[in-house]
């Protein structure tokens, strides 16, 4: 969804740079601030479609690597990711786990830090 509204964003710079060609000099600057800030904007949109995307990869790809540990294949462990950020909450058996899960995730391509909330519980 994210990348069709970027295409959508710079077919509207291309189509003001088309639709402003034609007209005399005051308009054509007209144009090209218009087309330019248009550019920036869809360039803006882009970056952040991006950061979404690479934040999920990292989430999924710290979920799989938590889970795939026979030790914490139980685990009550949510992941979320912002900027690279990795907040690791709920439940595991021991402190061991705990520490366990944060060396998994510290070790996925793309964290840049892990704030570790997780707790010694029971997992229902």
């Amino acid at each position: 969804m994210k990348y069709l509204n970027f295409l959508r964003n710079s077919s509207l710079v291309v189509l003001s740079i088309f639709a402003f060609s034609a007209c005399g000099d005051a308009d054509t600057d007209r144009a090209e601030d218009t087309a330019r800030d248009t550019a920036e904007f869809a360039q803006d949109r882009a970056e952040q479609a991006g950061e979404y995307i690479d934040d999920s990869v990292v989430t999924a790809q710290v979920r799989a690597a938590i889970f795939s540990h026979d030790d914490l294949s139980n685990a009550n462990i949510s992941v979320e990711t912002n900027d690279g950020v990795v907040h690791l909450s709920g439940t595991v058996e021991s402190e061991d786990h705990i520490e366990l899960a944060e060396n998994e995730a510290r070790e996925v391509d793309g964290v840049n830090s892990v704030e570790n909330s997780l707790q010694v519980g029971y997992n229902d």
